[in-house]
């Protein structure tokens, strides 16, 4: 009876021990949803997050003054930012989406549900200011889920953010 117990407890360790992990690292499929992989139109940027980190952007000029921050959500990347880059792209706004720390590929964060994403997501608002052409340009938010949430408090530290869409 002993044994029993030990076998069980034992995996019941181990699959917390491993429900943890694929929580705090899930997978990061290339989630297109059917439309078009547009990094090979965008210019690559490189944004830093404090004094030795940064994170990869996809920038797509568009027509008009205005810029869309595209946040994806939880388990996710940029390319998630795509499907709705489609309809914007078509509106005339210039689109940057970036991957959060948590959804890179090398030297990946946790993810935080909020805490690295946030950083990383004030990081990019300190990058638009900072930016000649872009501090310029009318800012809006567009976040889905995890994302979502971290555009609504981003933009409520950053009073130059004029609009939040939050999927």
């Amino acid at each position: 009876m002993g044994k029993v117990i030990f076998l069980l407890a034992a995996a019941a360790l181990i699959f917390a021990a491993g429900t943890g992990y694929m929580a705090l690292y899930p997978p990061v499929p290339q989630d297109l949803g059917g439309v078009e992989n547009l990094d090979a139109e965008a210019e690559r940027v490189r944004i830093p997050v404090g004094q030795d980190d940064a994170l990869e952007g996809w920038l797509l000029h568009g027509r008009n003054a205005a810029l869309i921050v595209i946040f994806h959500g939880y388990g996710r990347d940029h390319t998630r930012a795509w499907r709705y880059a489609q309809f914007l792209r078509r509106g005339g706004y210039t689109i940057l989406t970036v991957n959060f720390r948590s959804s890179r590929a090398w030297n990946r964060k946790p993810t935080t549900l909020g805490g690295y994403e946030l950083n990383d997501a004030r990081a990019v608002l300190d990058w638009v200011k900072a930016h000649p052409r872009l501090s310029r340009y009318s800012l809006g938010l567009f976040g889905e889920s995890l994302g979502g949430s971290v555009a609504l408090v981003a933009a409520s530290e950053h009073p130059e953010v004029r609009a939040v869409c939050a999927d």
